[in-house]
C-alpha cells in the first residue's frame, strides 16, 4: 500500500468489544475467585490502554 492509499479511521469500540469483555470474564472467572479478583483489578486499566492506543494512532 502507496502512502497516498493509507487512511485515517476511528474505532468505535461497540457491543462486540462487550461481548469479548464478558467472554474474557467468564474465563477468568472459571480459574477461581483470586484470579477473578485479579482480572477485575486490572480491566479497566486494559481497556484504557486499548482505548489510548487506538487514539494515539490517529
Amino acid at each position: 500500500m502507496t502512502k497516498e492509499g493509507d487512511q485515517i479511521f476511528t474505532v468505535y469500540f461497540t457491543m462486540e468489544f462487550n461481548k469479548c469483555l464478558d467472554q474474557i470474564q467468564i474465563f477468568f472467572e472459571e480459574q477461581g475467585e483470586e484470579v477473578l479478583e485479579w482480572w477485575f483489578s486490572k480491566e479497566d486499566n486494559m481497556v484504557y490502554e486499548i482505548v489510548s492506543q487506538s487514539h494515539s494512532s490517529l
